[in-house]
This record gives C-alpha cells, structure tokens and sequence, in this order.
C-alpha cells in the first residue's frame, strides 16, 4: 500500500494537473451492447432478478449466459449515462458485489467477467474521463476468489487474470487519461502478485515488456502526477515474478536497475525500484553483486540529500523502502519468497554472495534503522552522522562489482559517478 504521504502528494499533484488532450472522434462511441437509459430502467424493474438468478447456474449455457451478459450490459451502459449520480454506490458497487456474492457460481462469475473484459474497450473510447476511471475500478477489483482471514493472517482475494490485458493497452495508450492508466499499472501489480497459477510464465513476460515500453514512452518527471503513473509501474515491476522476457533477456532486472541509477528520477520512485528489484525471482547467474552495490550508492546518495535537510518529510519513506530491500516486512516473505537481498542468497547457486551482502547490510542498517521506528514519519530524525555515511561509501569503494552485467547476456553497465561526499553541516558520533 502506498504510505500516506506519497499518497496525498500524489492526489495533489494528480488532479491539480491539467487533463491530457485527447486524440478522439467527436462522436461518442455506440457498441450494439448498450443499452439507452428508459431501457435499463424497464430492465431492473422487471427483468433483473431474473438475469440474477442465472448466476447461480453451475454449467450456465445458452439462454443462461445471454441473461448474465444482459446484466453486465445493464450495469455497464449506466456508466456512459449523462448526468448519473453517485455511480460508485448504484453502479460499480452493485455489480461487483452481484459478481462476488457467495451465491455466484465461479462458472457463472467468468461468464460475467468475461463480457466485461471484452466490452471494456468500447467504454475505454468514451470522451468522459469518468466512463473510462470507473471501467478500470470495476476490472480492478475483479475476483475470482474473495479475500480470506485466517488464524489472524489475511490471503488477499485472487485476481481476475483476463482483466490483465486490458490494463496493458491503457498503461500503453497516451492518449488515456493519466488517471485511468495510474489504476491499470496498479491492476497490473495486483494480478502479478495475488494471481493464483496465474499470469503464465509468458503472460507475465508480456506485462513485462509492456510495462517496460511504458516506462520508456514516459520518462522521469516530477510533473502532472506523470511520476505517481511511474511509481505504480515500478511497483508492478517489482511483482512481475520474473528477470526477464520469453526471450530470456533480463528486460526486468535491467528496467529497475536503470532506475535505480537515474539521478533525474524521484527519490521515492528509485526506492520503488530498489525494493522492486529484490523481490524478484534471481538465478544463479543474476548479479547480486552489482544490484547490491547500486543500492548502496543509491543509499549514499539519498542520505547526502537528507541531511541537507532532515525535517523534510517526504525523504523518509525511500529509507524505509531501502531497508526492505535487505530485510521484507514478514517472515513468509522473507523465508518462503526469498525477498531482500539478506534471502536472495538463499537461492541455489547465490549462497556464495552471502558475505557481500551481509557485509553491506551491516554498514546501511545504521543509516535505515531510524527510519523504521514507529514514529519516523512525524517525529525528528537527527542528521545522518558523517561516520555512517563515510562507512557506506568506503564499502562501495573497496568491495567493486566482480562484473557488471547484471546477468550474463545483460548490457554491461558503466560505473555510475563516485559516491558523494558527505554534506557539510552533517551530525557527527
């Protein structure tokens, strides 16, 4: 979940923005689906229970099916309507509610999700920027299995799978609306990381590269919320569960790094990217080296800015990311996932990295731990001592990657500038 400050930040900078202009006819699209609104009307006074009732069909067929799609038309052609108050409540959470009621049948329930997925594509060419967010609410909380607690322990809800490539052509589309395509880059991640035998090995090498392309096609900035769209698309990155493409290039691995490393990024995106990183499945041959070392630079880099000024709130959540590159938040992540780079070399053919790990880990947990104690985010954190930044930096000089390539058929990355000094002003031990 996003940490509250990066939240309100991203809300301000988000709807301050002025809308994106929009390549589009001016006519408003038609599908043969939609239904005029005295239609829908007549149909929930007369014919909706009807259509309800087929959910709870086990082996829906013929007529069955008609009916359920007709029900998603109806709720569906609502969200086109003029002038329609208080959609999320009459709209989106009726239907998704109809979806996920324990009456529905799992076979009735893909029928219905189904026909959205194949209808949100018409709503997605619609002028109104609220047709296309609320298509994209409604796909994103599509599931085919409810959330589940358990002995005090949550198992998230399952995502809809074919939602996924919907939410690809949106994060691909310029002229969507910046909004609608910060939503699908978070479907994205929820399907990577909730899906149950799901996405496929090449699916996910699908999201991959799209998600990779979008990245690309919208570059670092701090403007018109454009960062927030980058930051949800690093996040989904980091829960695509593979380094690479069908192709075996490590298009994964490679997009974080190159993050990581950028200068002209947000602090909070290249942290993204750090934590993202190392919760990716590595092999043997993956470079935990380099990764490491680009962490720590990175550390180096961002402690140098904090102590320029230390009451600045908006610095403290890159930290707190940083640290849960090493160490994750649970221990199912950290023994069962191998999250962080302290259990990535747990992973067969890594245990050797072991050391180097271990031996950065010991010079950053210093400078991270404040910023993991319970009131880090509103309370004062002294500067950084000089002692723990020139630590950092000493390790990232004496323990050099023994290559750069961050696997062996990767592109051979140059040494990034030197580590920077530590500002002047900075708290010494």
């Amino acid at each position: 979940m996003m940490p509250f400050l990066a939240l309100l930040m991203g809300l301000m900078a988000l709807f301050s923005a002025p809308r994106q202009i929009l390549a589009q006819a001016d006519a408003t699209p038609s599908p043969a689906w939609l239904i005029g609104a005295p239609e829908v009307k007549q149909y929930f006074r007369s014919e909706y229970f009807r259509d309800k009732n087929a959910l709870k069909s086990s082996h829906p067929g013929g007529d069955q099916v008609k009916q359920i799609k007709r029900l998603v038309h109806a709720f569906l052609s609502q969200l086109t309507y003029e002038n329609h108050t208080n959609l999320p409540k009459s709209v989106v959470d009726r239907l998704l509610t109809d979806l996920h009621f324990p009456s529905t049948t799992a076979a009735a329930r893909v029928v219905a999700m189904d026909e959205i997925v194949a209808d949100a594509p018409d709503l997605m060419k619609f002028p109104d920027p609220l047709v296309r967010y609320n298509t994209i609410v409604i796909l994103a909380q599509l599931s085919v299995k409810q959330a589940v607690m358990q002995g005090g322990v949550k198992t998230p809800s399952v995502p809809f799978n074919g939602a996924y490539k919907v939410f690809i052509q949106v994060i691909q589309d310029n002229d969507q609306y910046l909004d609608s395509r910060i939503l699908a880059a978070r479907g994205l991640m929820r399907v990577c990381r909730d899906g149950e035998n799901a996405p496929s090995s090449n699916e996910r090498s699908d999201i991959a590269t799209a998600i990779v392309a979008a990245l690309a096609a919208n570059p670092s900035s701090t403007k018109d919320g454009l960062w927030w769209f980058r930051l949800r698309l690093i996040q989904a990155l980091g829960s695509i569960d593979r380094i690479d493409n069908s192709a075996t290039q490590p298009i994964v691995l490679e997009a974080l790094l190159d993050i990581i490393r950028d200068r002209q990024e947000i602090w909070l995106n290249r942290a993204a990217a750090a934590q993202g990183i190392t919760q990716l499945p590595y092999s043997s041959s993956t470079n935990i080296q380099l990764i490491t070392s680009e962490i720590m630079r990175f550390l180096a880099e961002l402690g140098e800015e904090f102590n320029k000024s230390p009451s600045a709130l908006d610095l403290r959540d890159p930290f707190k990311w940083i640290y849960l590159s090493f160490r994750p938040a649970t221990q199912k992540q950290a023994k069962e996932k191998k999250w962080g780079l302290l259990y990535q070399v747990d992973r067969t053919g890594l245990g050797a990295q072991a050391a180097y790990v271990k031996g950065a880990w010991n010079v950053a947990f210093p400078v991270v731990r404040p910023f993991m104690e319970s009131n880090a985010m509103t309370g004062q954190i002294p500067a950084i001592a000089d002692a723990d930044l020139k630590a950092i930096m000493d390790w990232i000089e004496k323990n050099p990657p023994a290559n750069r390539r961050v696997t062996p058929n990767g592109k051979e990355y140059p040494v990034n500038q030197p580590a920077p000094v530590p500002a002047v002003g900075a708290a010494t031990k």
